[in-house]
């Protein structure tokens, strides 16, 4: 795909405000428990 920066601004301006969390059928528990981890240092910053 040929999309350059400004080709999409609506999309690149909703980007900014989503986070995107790893979820599968095999994600293991130690991951999930790393995932949580992570985002509770960032809520705590």
């Amino acid at each position: 795909l040929d999309y350059q920066s400004g080709d999409l601004p609506v999309t690149e301006a909703l980007c900014k405000h989503c986070l995107s969390l790893p979820i599968y059928p095999e994600l293991s528990k130690e991951k999930i428990s790393r995932v949580a981890s992570v985002l509770l240092d960032l809520e705590n910053r």
